[in-house]
């Protein structure tokens, strides 16, 4: 029986790779690709360093790489950080700055709103844009020391070995609305 959030997807795909798991902008995503991307997706953020129960940041829109990134990051051993994509920018930025996030997954458009926030997010070293690569715009807006890259450039067929995850540690961090305050973490194991 699973015991991770991310084992769902896995075991489901071993059982049934040809059944739909997810359909976003009327494409269907099987489960057998669906569980190919979350590990390969998983192997990109620890080749590109994530350590164990660190926080990766989603700002997106309902979209099939919101999901192959928070299954994602929950093999890679990292924790997820859904951002509501209506948020305003400095609303964003207040998310991603207090979970310490140390990556984002997020539109070129996203990004350039929040690019006056960057400096503020000192812990923040990769951003994965899953639109087209825009970086080339983008770079006189971001600090040096941020990477950007496209979402695909983390999707990794290596073979390499994911981290132990277990049931006990922590999948996901979701900020409540705020409505007497700033919104707060509610941390959830798997």
């Amino acid at each position: 029986m699973p015991t991770c959030l991310h084992s769902l997807v896995l075991a489901t795909a071993h059982r049934h790779p040809e059944r739909v798991a997810v359909v976003a902008a009327g494409r269907p995503t099987t489960y057998g690709v669906l569980a190919w991307r979350v590990e390969a997706f998983a192997r990109g953020l620890v080749s590109f360093g994530l350590q164990f129960g660190e926080r990766v940041a989603l700002w997106l829109p309902k979209q099939v790489e919101q999901v192959v990134a928070a299954f994602g990051t929950s093999a890679a051993g990292g924790v997820f950080v859904p951002v509501n994509s209506v948020l305003k920018p400095a609303q964003a930025a207040h998310i991603l700055r207090d979970s310490g996030a140390v990556m984002l997954v997020t539109s070129a458009a996203r990004l350039a709103q929040l690019a006056p926030e960057l400096l503020t997010l000192p812990a923040l070293r990769l951003v994965l844009l899953v639109d087209a690569d825009t970086t080339s715009e983008l770079s006189a807006l971001l600090p040096p020391s941020l990477r950007v890259l496209p979402f695909v450039a983390a999707e990794v067929e290596d073979g390499s070995a994911l981290p132990a995850v277990g049931p006990d540690h922590l999948a996901g961090l979701f900020y409540t609305s705020g409505s007497t305050g700033r919104p707060k973490g509610v941390m959830l194991s798997h």
